[in-house]
């Protein structure tokens, strides 16, 4: 008879039949599966990249900032395990790129400073991404999937590069809250009844914002946003609302509601360039 890890289990091997051991073994070998929880990411760097892959189960990570320039801590939550540890720590990282794969995952990049790039791909299941404070020199690019998603960035983020966000046709809501953006905004939802807001933001004079919401009824809120250069909405078929309050425009504005019953709401103290283009299209209602 043996005693480890699974105390009595074990035990109670020893005194089985043969055809009941097997049975026996075959059930602990499934408790140590289900010890790992909700899947397993792998993560390694090559090359000042770090690669982050999931697996096609579900998954909860949170990148926080390690000891030293370059140095991150990829910690599993919920159950999640990383190279089959709770906790891996990586150094010399200058870009970070994350695929997790299938499964409903959960991704949060906590205070952390890239000295290059940002890419992010969810899979095809509902899944969230949060970018909170710290800093991407470069580009950001996070790509939902086709299932509904929720993508935010916020806290104080600075992106250095474009940011640019894509999700499926699903019900998605993409969040941009007090952040500052230096290379330009790309936000295409694609189609389902998408919640798209930017606020107590700041882009840079570098490139446009481009805000393209696809087909369904969508909801785009502007609050409290300084665009420094052109500005275009492209909210495709489908109801559509826009509330702008608040915001500064210093360049030309092109707004498209597309087909279907289409509203623009501006409200507080709004401010635009009288000497930029503004044109404003296929919007039933405009107050």
């Amino acid at each position: 008879m043996r005693v480890g890890v699974h105390g009595a289990v074990v035990l109670a091997i020893g005194v089985l039949s043969p055809p009941l051991r097997i049975a026996s073994a075959l059930l602990i070998l499934g408790c140590a599966h289900v010890a790992w929880g909700l899947g397993d990411v792998h993560v390694g760097v090559a090359d000042g990249k770090l690669s982050i892959l999931g697996d096609d189960g579900p998954n909860f990570i949170q990148i926080t900032p390690g000891v030293g320039t370059g140095a991150f801590v990829v910690t599993g939550v919920d159950g999640t395990a990383v190279n089959g540890a709770a906790v891996v720590t990586v150094t010399d990282v200058r870009k970070m790129n994350i695929d997790m794969k299938a499964g409903q995952d959960r991704v949060e990049l906590l205070q952390v400073d890239l000295e290059q790039t940002l890419s992010a791909k969810l899979g095809p299941d509902q899944d969230a991404f949060l970018f909170e404070g710290g800093r991407v020199k470069g580009k950001a690019e996070i790509k939902g999937g086709k299932d509904a998603d929720e993508l935010t960035v916020r806290g104080g983020a600075r992106i250095g590069g474009k940011l640019v966000f894509e999700t499926g046709k699903k019900n998605d809501t993409i969040t941009v809250n007090n952040a500052s953006i230096g290379g330009g905004l790309r936000i295409s939802s694609g189609a389902g009844n998408d919640q798209i807001t930017v606020q107590f933001s700041t882009l840079d004079e570098a490139e446009e914002a481009l805000i393209q919401a696809g087909d369904g009824a969508d909801r785009v809120d502007l609050l409290s946003v300084n665009f420094e250069d052109d500005l275009e909405l492209d909210l495709g078929d489908g109801d559509d609302d826009v509330f702008v309050e608040d915001s500064d425009f210093d360049a030309e504005i092109f707004a498209d509601g597309g087909d279907g019953d289409d509203e623009l709401s501006l409200r507080g103290n709004n401010s635009f360039d009288l000497t930029e283009r503004r044109r404003v299209i296929d919007f039933e209602e405009f107050d």
